[in-house]
C-alpha cells in the first residue's frame, strides 16, 4: 500500500508515493461543520497515461460529492432524512407558526445554515438536542446580559410559543449588530437574522420591562418612531428588564421569581411581534370619596364623572360601611388609585396567557350598557398568566358562560389581538407591520 501525503503547495490535493501498488488509502477531513466539495481520484502511469477513478457502486460517477448529497444541494442527504426535510432546497426557510397557520413563516435561517449549525455557549450545537436549531421549528437567539435568573422566563416563552430559544450565546457568537448568522461566506443565506439582547435596566421608563424599538425602524411603513410597529428581532434594539432587587424610598424590595419570569417572557414576546390582548382599558384612575354624601367621583383620561361602585357578586352600590372599608385601602381614606379594565381590552381573552394584563382591580361593562352614574365592578386582584393562548376567546374569569358575568370578554380579535401563539414572527425577512389600533376607543 502506498503512503499518501498532502501536497505542500495545494492542501486540497493528496498524492501517493511512487512505486508499484494496487491500493492507496487517504482520509479526508472537513474543517467546517457545513463543508462540502467533490473528490476526484486519478492514477498516473509510468507511461504518462492518466487513469480517472470511478465510484465502485456507480462507474458513471467520476467526481464524488462530499458529503453524499444531491447535485443541487450542499447538505448531506442523511441529515435531511434525519430531520424530515428531504427534497427541500438549501435556501428553504418555511417553519410554520405553531399550530400551522400558514402565516409568518420562517426564522430567518436557511436550511443550509441550520445544517451547518451554530456555536452556543462555546460549543457547537449539532447533536445537542437542547442547543441545536431545528429546521421544523422556529429558532430565536437571545444574548442574555442580565443573568441566569432570567432563564425560567426564556423557557416560559419557548414552551408557550412552541419555539426553540438559544439563550447561552457568548459575546463572540453574535456580532456587534446582533446578527447571529454573520458567517455567511458560503452556502444558502436568506437574510441577516438578528438575535435579541436582554439587559438589566428600566430603559428610561418606570416599567418592569420594555422591548425597545429601533427609532429608525418603520419609516417606510409610516411608523417613524418604531414604537407603532409589531417588532421583529431586527427592529428591536434591546429588551430591558428591571433589576430584581430595587429600592423604593428607604426600603429594599425583591421582585418574586415568578414576576421576573412572566416579565421577560412577555417583553421578549413583544420583540417577535406579539402584542397585548387589547388597548381599551381605562387604566389608572383616581376615585375620590365625598364622606358627606358617600358619592364617588372618578378622574380618568376620559374626564371626571360620578360612579357607582358595586361588588362583583352584588347588584347594588356599596353601602357606606363597604365604601369606608374599600377606601381604607388608601392612606388618605378619601382618594383611591385604581386600575380599571374594559371589555376586550388588555385584560380580555384567555386568562392564563402571560400577554394578558393583571393590573386591574375593577372593571366596566360595554359603553352601551353603562348607566348614570357609571358602574364600576370591584373585582380585586387578577390571576397572572403562565402560558400563551392560541385563541382570542375569553376563558376563566373572561369566559362567556362565567357567572355572574364575563369580566373582560374576548381579546380584541378585530385588531388581531389575542391568539398570541399565532402572532409570532421571528424571521427578519418578514416585512414591517404597523400595529393596528383603534386609538384607545372601544374595540371595533
Amino acid at each position: 500500500v502506498s503512503t499518501v501525503s498532502v501536497s505542500t503547495g495545494d492542501t486540497s490535493r493528496a498524492q501517493a508515493s511512487q512505486g508499484v501498488s494496487s491500493t492507496a488509502t487517504a482520509k479526508l477531513s472537513a474543517y467546517d461543520w457545513g463543508a462540502f466539495g467533490e473528490l476526484e481520484v486519478s492514477a498516473t502511469l509510468d507511461s504518462g497515461y492518466v487513469l480517472k477513478g470511478q465510484l465502485i457502486s456507480d462507474p458513471n460517477v467520476k467526481r464524488v460529492r462530499l458529503p453524499k448529497r444531491d447535485a443541487s444541494s450542499h447538505i448531506a442527504d442523511e441529515w435531511k432524512q434525519q430531520h424530515n426535510v428531504a427534497g427541500k432546497a438549501d435556501s428553504e426557510d418555511g417553519e410554520d407558526n405553531p399550530g400551522g397557520s400558514g402565516q409568518h413563516l420562517g426564522d430567518g435561517l436557511s436550511l443550509y445554515e441550520e445544517y451547518r449549525g451554530f456555536f452556543v455557549g462555546g460549543k457547537h450545537a449539532r447533536g445537542d438536542t437542547k442547543r441545536e436549531t431545528d429546521p421544523n421549528e422556529k429558532d430565536l437567539f437571545v444574548k442574555n446580559d442580565y443573568g441566569p435568573v432570567l432563564v425560567p422566563g426564556f423557557k416560559l416563552l419557548a414552551s408557550g410559543g412552541r419555539l426553540r430559544i438559544h439563550h447561552e450565546l457568548l459575546d463572540e457568537e453574535i456580532d456587534a449588530g446582533s446578527v447571529v448568522n454573520y458567517n455567511d461566506g458560503q452556502g444558502a443565506h436568506v437574510v441577516e437574522q438578528h438575535g435579541v439582547r436582554v439587559v438589566q435596566g428600566s430603559c428610561g421608563k418606570n416599567l418592569a420591562g420594555h422591548a425597545v424599538a429601533d427609532p429608525n425602524a418603520g419609516a417606510s411603513a409610516g411608523c417613524p418612531s418604531g414604537e407603532c410597529l409589531r417588532l421583529l428581532p431586527r427592529t428591536t434594539t434591546q429588551v430591558c428588564v428591571a433589576p430584581q432587587v430595587f429600592m423604593s424610598g428607604t426600603s429594599i424590595y425583591r421582585r418574586p421569581p415568578q414576576h421576573l419570569q412572566r416579565t421577560v417572557a412577555h417583553e421578549l414576546a413583544h420583540a417577535i411581534s406579539v402584542d397585548h390582548h387589547g388597548e381599551t382599558d381605562l387604566r389608572e384612575v383616581k376615585w375620590v370619596l365625598d364622606p358627606a354624601t358617600n358619592g364617588v367621583t372618578e378622574h380618568s383620561r376620559n374626564g371626571s364623572y360620578p360612579i357607582e361602585i358595586r361588588a362583583e357578586s352584588g347588584t347594588g352600590a356599596l353601602n357606606a360601611q363597604e365604601l369606608a372599608d374599600l377606601f381604607a385601602l388608601s392612606s388618605s381614606f378619601a382618594e383611591l388609585e385604581v386600575y380599571v379594565g374594559s371589555a376586550r381590552g388588555e385584560h380580555g381573552g384567555a386568562h392564563d396567557c402571560f400577554m394578558r394584563y393583571r393590573s386591574a382591580s375593577a372593571y366596566t361593562l360595554e359603553p352601551a350598557q353603562q348607566t348614570t352614574p357609571r358602574v364600576r365592578w370591584w373585582a380585586g386582584s387578577e390571576q397572572a398568566g403562565t402560558g400563551m393562548d392560541a385563541s382570542a376567546s375569553g376563558s376563566g374569569v373572561n369566559a362567556a358562560s362565567r357567572m355572574p358575568r364575563s369580566r373582560y370578554g374576548d381579546s380584541c380579535s378585530s385588531l388581531e389581538r389575542g391568539d398570541c401563539r399565532h402572532q409570532i414572527r421571528v424571521s427578519d425577512a418578514l416585512p414591517d407591520l404597523v400595529l393596528a389600533t383603534n386609538g384607545g376607543a372601544q374595540c371595533p
